[in-house]
């Protein structure tokens, strides 16, 4: 359940009473600064447990009175109902955006045209305050928290050289990666944050730029790829390094990696999608489709995001449903158990829809930014708001509730 912090009364503390009326029996206060858990919320009434603090266990409270805050939300629950940015994260293209899953209220980003990796701290109502930068050795592609201490970071190539006078992102993208030269071990970099963030393991697993990443459920499980080998490694717990369980050559470069919440692991190739097990091919389903953006596990599906349009594969029946969209699909997430897809400027929410249908997929929200979306990520969060990070094209980040 959420959870509120008392930040008015400061001097008698809040009123609790018996119910939602503000008429009923007055049961005494509760103290500024004390931490409850939201049983019920009527409008602007709270039912609470408190967790922390002074005052009475359980009674009702008052949000907000005349006008003036008095309980506002804990972490993930902070940033309920509001919006953040855009806000320049990055000079170019923001290519990946992640929020935290240790630490509430924090954000990663990554610009693959600048090498470097951004943690930011979010507030309700405020600019996000940049907290650490890390500079890589070549251009990110895709990064994950791990831990409370430790980081990974996928290179793909070494940085352009300067005074390149190509301005066209994902074209410079695509030659630095034709022609990487970065060093063994360069490609997969894990990072220990504590007390400030420094480069702690460099991982020799691929001979050219790690490309794709993708954590199973519990972080002990990581798959990487880069154009022609796929690796599943693991980690015998938190702040251990990772080790390789399998490696296996690649005839066809991957475009997209997903586990499910069983830790099965998928991938897709604009030809085939194909479920790994040991290092060797357990399922394959033949498909065609151009420029696959994303591989999404749903709750009973595998959502494969490309060029024009949307696949949902049944991973149990092999059947695939299609639907096509207007605009090219640069990105998706899930979000509980909707999803969401980025549409040129625009960021749509969908409701998978069961059984047979003219839509496999019904739109239920969408926002519009002012720039193309390039990167999305949401939060699972047990209890938090249905939050969605989308990056731009121009280097700026959005974060808001998707409700």
């Amino acid at each position: 359940m959420a959870r509120w912090r008392v930040v008015g009364g400061q001097e008698k503390g809040l009123i609790v009473r018996s119910s939602a009326e503000v008429s009923s029996q007055q049961l005494g206060r509760l103290n500024y600064g004390a931490e409850v858990e939201e049983l019920q919320l009527l409008g602007e009434r709270l039912e609470f447990q408190k967790v922390s603090g002074d005052g009475v266990e359980r009674g009702w409270v008052s949000l907000r009175l005349k006008g003036k805050e008095l309980l506002t939300p804990c972490g993930w629950q902070h940033l309920r109902g509001c919006s953040i940015g855009p806000f320049h994260a990055h000079e170019e293209k923001v290519t990946t955006v992640a929020f935290d899953p240790v630490t509430p209220l924090q954000l990663w980003t990554a610009s693959w045209s600048s090498a470097s990796v951004r943690h930011w701290q979010l507030a309700r109502h405020q600019q996000p305050q940049l907290v650490n930068q890390l500079k890589t050795h070549g251009l990110v592609s895709a990064l994950q928290r791990l831990d409370q201490d430790t980081l990974l970071t996928a290179i793909s190539a070494n940085p352009m050289p300067a005074g390149n006078v190509c301005h066209q992102a994902d074209f410079k993208q695509r030659m630095a990666e034709l022609d990487d030269k970065l060093e063994p071990g360069q490609q997969l970099v894990l990072w220990r944050l504590d007390p400030r963030p420094e480069m702690w393991k460099q991982l020799p697993f691929h001979p050219h730029g790690c490309r794709l990443l993708a954590v199973g459920p519990g972080n002990e499980l990581v798959a990487s790829a880069s154009k022609e080998r796929l690796v599943l490694s693991h980690r015998s717990g938190p702040g251990a390094p990772l080790e390789v369980l399998w490696s296996v050559h690649l005839e066809q470069k991957l475009t997209a990696l997903c586990f499910t919440e069983t830790g099965s692991l998928w991938s897709c190739n604009g030809q085939h999608v194909t479920c790994w097990e040991e290092g060797r091919t357990k399922s394959s389903v033949e498909i065609q489709v151009d420029n696959v953006s994303a591989l999404v596990a749903l709750q009973d599906e595998l959502l494969i995001a490309h060029e024009t349009g949307f696949l949902f594969l049944d991973v149990g029946t092999g059947q695939i449903r299609q639907q096509y969209t207007k605009d090219v699909v640069s990105a998706a997430a899930r979000l509980g158990q909707s999803f969401v897809a980025a549409l040129g400027a625009h960021v749509v929410r969908y409701d998978v829809v069961r059984g047979l249908g003219p839509s496999p997929a019904k739109a239920s929200g969408m926002w519009t930014l002012p720039q193309k979306v390039v990167s999305l990520h949401c939060l699972g969060a047990v209890g938090a708001p249905p939050l969605v990070a989308a990056g731009a094209a121009d280097g700026t980040v959005v974060v808001f509730d998707a409700t």
